[in-house]
């Protein structure tokens, strides 16, 4: 079985019709998310097909960043970490 970790998807795209375009790939795999921000639990053949389907939508002027999401990190504000058992079934 694949391992799957927590990947953090955030962007920042000017064009109305891209954003939506991301919006909707990224909410099929996230667990959460907020604005432009993504909470995906994905395995690495996951990752990388998302991660493609990102650039196809991509422009110069656009941004997207993936990264794994740390163990230990700080919070902010008034925000509060999500609550959830990831439960995926494949």
């Amino acid at each position: 079985m694949t391992k799957r970790q927590e990947y953090i998807f955030a962007y920042d795209i000017c064009n109305e019709n891209q954003q939506e375009q991301l919006r909707k790939i990224l909410k099929a795999y996230a667990i959460g998310s907020q604005d432009s921000l993504y909470e995906c639990w994905l395995n690495e053949a996951e990752h990388q097909k998302l991660v493609a389907q990102v650039q196809k939508i991509l422009t110069d002027d656009d941004r997207c960043l993936s990264f794994l999401r740390p163990k230990k990190f700080i919070l902010y504000g008034s925000a509060k970490p999500l609550q959830y058992h990831p439960f995926i079934v494949s």
